[in-house]
């Protein structure tokens, strides 16, 4: 970098924290009796909604934060679903099914290591094949995308012919 280019970074640099500390004497603060908490910033006392300002958060995180910090001290805080299952969440079993499906489905229209399956069918017809089956087991349908990705994941080799 040049000289001059030094010298309109520092007087921009400047310009800026001129900027953010009128930003903050015009940020009107609201004068209570009693204040539960005093806020400090580069030496001065500022109100609640400078400090917001200051660090970019809005009331409702700040409030969670201090809440979460009387319960439990200085932690992390962590999500409630940590270490669970999703309600959405897959059975292996479920999988195996589904892969042993597509695979018999394939088995019985090729017998090359790459298999490739009638023009005439798609993913949604075989998957509506296997929802039939499935209706009748009386067991939980999968949604098309997740019957699709499954076989994706699993099983590559198993494609359609094209037209």
């Amino acid at each position: 970098m040049t000289i001059q280019l030094k010298k309109l970074k520092k007087i921009l640099d400047k310009k800026d924290e001129k900027a953010q500390y009128i930003k903050l004497q015009i940020t009107i603060c609201q004068k209570r009796s009693k204040l539960a908490s005093k806020y400090i910033f580069e030496g001065t006392e500022i109100c609640n909604e400078a400090f917001l300002t200051i660090y970019g958060i809005r009331e409702k995180y700040w409030r969670n934060i201090r809440s979460h910090f009387i319960q439990y001290g200085i932690s992390s805080r962590i999500h409630k679903l940590t270490e669970k299952n999703s309600n959405h969440a897959i059975s292996f079993e479920t999988i195996l099914e589904i892969l042993a499906f597509i695979i018999n489905y394939a088995n019985i229209h090729d017998t090359l290591p790459l298999i490739f399956l009638p023009a005439s069918e798609s993913y949604t017809s075989l998957y509506n094949l296997y929802a039939s089956t499935i209706e009748d087991q009386n067991t939980k349908i999968l949604h098309l995308f997740t019957f699709w990705r499954i076989w994706n994941k699993y099983i590559p080799e198993i494609k359609f012919l094209s037209p």
